[in-house]
């Protein structure tokens, strides 16, 4: 049985009590983040960093909105259906096949079933570049009617950024693709001007708080304070008609939209897939008979691109020769 001193935590070479909140962070875990960061100083200290890496974040990206942090994508999108079913407001979302990341087919469903119908609702949400098919919305006949939220994943930091901060009045996209700055954390941004910001902000800016990981948020803040971050993906390729003949004449469809940085083709030789996949090191799509190719040049100017093209069409005729000698 413990004796009083042991259950007060007395020190016994002192006499004094050792204070032990781990109803604000346990102690065991306070340990960890050094001196003068224990308990609630915890909470000062994450608070004060993460305005100045949201500072940062605005000034590079998006100046025009609010940021939220969350840990990945799906994190975003989840609590924002949230706050829009908390505050009544009707979401469209086009479920046309392989527009959005396929792993949200379940949870687009689920939330239709349950979300505000009306014939004229508040939100629309879209999928800006698909990660299936490549291709590029155009967002710009879609933005200035209702609030448009868009998932930029594969467009957020890329060739593709300044439409999808133009037009977006939401995006959501991850800080560990194109952008190559942190694994685990990723941002939802509401633009300031617009009359549901206030709204949303005030359930987002809830939902978002609370004890997260420090060192993330330091390794982030580290990167963006360097003199130029270099954190935008400028590449792209352009599918001149050289390369789509070149890819035809082997069996290769191209899927995606042009002058991106991202190449999603077709090709139904398991073989030939294999192989483009071990040159261009990239993964199949999974259920597809699809490759999505990424070229990737990082710079700290967002108006400054890349062109590959010429890269990429030597790259595949090469593979292509290798590939019609061994036959």
């Amino acid at each position: 049985m413990l004796s009083v001193s042991a259950y007060l935590g007395i020190n016994k070479v002192t006499d004094r009590i050792i204070l032990s909140d781990s109803s604000s962070i346990h102690p065991d875990l306070a340990k960890s983040f050094g001196t003068g960061l224990a308990g609630k100083a915890y909470y000062k200290s994450y608070y004060r960093l993460k305005l100045n890496v949201k500072q940062k974040l605005n000034n590079i990206y998006c100046p025009e909105h609010d940021l939220f942090m969350f840990t990945n994508t799906t994190d975003c999108l989840v609590n924002f259906l949230f706050a829009c079913q908390l505050n009544k407001l009707g979401v469209k979302i086009d479920t046309g096949d392989e527009q959005h990341y396929p792993q949200y087919r379940h949870l687009f469903q689920l939330f239709s079933e349950v979300s505000v119908s009306g014939d004229c609702p508040d939100i629309q949400l879209v999928t800006h570049l698909s990660p299936v098919t490549g291709h590029l919305l155009d967002l710009s006949p879609l933005s200035g009617h209702s609030m448009l939220a868009v998932d930029g994943a594969q467009s957020f930091a890329t060739v593709h950024h300044s439409d999808l901060i133009k037009h977006s009045d939401v995006f959501f996209a991850p800080l560990h693709k194109h952008a190559g700055l942190h694994i685990g954390i990723a941002v939802l941004g509401i633009k300031r001007s617009h009359p549901l910001n206030q709204v949303l902000s005030s359930t987002l800016e809830t939902v978002s708080s609370g004890a997260r990981s420090l060192q993330d948020l330091m390794a982030l803040e580290k990167r963006l304070s360097s003199a130029q971050p270099q954190c935008f993906n400028s590449a792209f390729i352009h599918i001149s008609p050289r390369i789509q003949a070149l890819l035809n004449q082997n069996g290769v469809t191209v899927m995606s939209s042009d002058n991106s940085h991202m190449v999603v083709v077709e090709c139904r030789s398991a073989v030939l897939r294999q192989k483009l996949a071990s040159f261009f090191s990239c993964k199949p799509i999974k259920n597809t008979d699809r490759l999505r190719i990424s070229v990737n040049h990082m710079t700290d100017n967002r108006h400054y691109n890349v062109d590959f093209s010429e890269s990429f069409y030597q790259s595949l005729r090469l593979l292509f020769d290798e590939d019609n000698h061994d036959k």
